[in-house]
This record gives structure tokens, C-alpha cells and sequence, in this order.
């Protein structure tokens, strides 16, 4: 298999797209603007895989930064602190353990049980600059509030029983 860079383009017909580098195809980029992944957004309970990975980093969250409200992190810096931590070696975390199936995680979170109430996981598509660089999002954030009300009902997101 054979891997070409190309350029990303712009016009005011296409919008972003690309050239194919074998065909000379213009190809129509178009970005995921929904809020997490939508077959998600019904749920009524979390999966348990879920329920661990949440308590994993409520645990994570406000250990780095004095407001933990505050702390929007990539999916890639996500996976990183997370992945480093001795409870994601020992947990039964399913699709969370491997990098390309976690992205999948994070949106089913950013989506759970979003019919009910706020969103577990926040989403933003905001620029983040550091001292060495800037860096454009998407980035997530942990809703405290709505994540221990989930935790403490047992992975429940409609309020009900299980």
C-alpha cells in the first residue's frame, strides 16, 4: 500500500476538498459537526466498560489543573493520562483499551443518554494555545456534575431503575 500526502483545498462551490493523486477526482471533504455519536443520545444505562472508564477519569480530572472545569484535553492527551494509569491496565475497558476504537468511546460518551440530560463529555472545536503552540480542537472536557449523578446511579442516564 502506497501512502500520498495531498493538499487540503478550498472554493466557494466545493468547500474543503482534495485532488485525487492517482485520478485527479475532486473529492468533497466534510467534517462531523454532530455532537457525539448519535445512536448514543438514547441510552438509558451505560455499558459497563463505559461506567469504568468514566470513574477512571473522574478520578483523573482536577489532579492537573486547579479547576477541573476548566481542563478540555484531546483525545490523543486523553488516551495518553488515561493509559499510563495502573486502574486502565487492570480494568475491564473493552473498546477503550486500543487507541483507534477509543475515539469511538469518547463520541458515545459525548452522545449518552443526551435525550435525558446534559452531556457526560463536553465537545469543543476551540483553539487551545500553550507557550510552545496552538492547537485546534476538537477538544473534551468531563461534565462533574452530570458524571457523578450517572456514577452514583449505577451508570443510569434517564433517572429511572435498573
Amino acid at each position: 500500500m502506497t501512502i500520498k500526502t495531498v493538499k487540503v483545498e478550498h472554493s466557494q462551490f466545493f468547500g474543503n476538498f482534495i485532488k485525487c493523486p492517482d485520478c485527479d477526482i475532486t473529492i468533497k471533504l466534510l467534517q462531523n459537526t454532530s455532537v457525539g455519536a448519535s445512536y448514543a443520545k438514547n441510552w438509558t444505562v451505560l455499558p459497563d466498560s463505559h461506567i469504568i472508564f468514566l470513574g477512571l477519569w473522574r478520578k483523573l480530572v482536577g489532579k492537573t489543573t486547579e479547576a477541573p472545569e476548566d481542563e478540555w484535553i484531546t483525545k490523543q492527551e486523553l488516551f495518553e493520562k488515561v493509559s499510563r494509569h495502573d486502574d486502565f491496565k487492570d480494568s475491564a475497558l473493552g473498546g477503550f483499551k486500543n487507541r483507534v476504537p477509543f475515539n469511538g468511546r469518547i463520541s458515545e460518551l459525548v452522545g449518552a443518554g443526551t435525550a435525558f440530560g446534559d452531556p457526560l463529555v463536553s465537545k469543543s472545536s476551540q483553539l487551545k494555545s500553550t507557550t510552545f503552540n496552538t492547537v485546534r480542537g476538537p477538544f473534551y472536557r468531563l461534565n462533574i456534575q452530570r458524571t457523578d449523578v450517572v456514577l452514583g446511579q449505577g451508570g443510569l442516564l434517564d433517572g429511572g431503575k435498573l
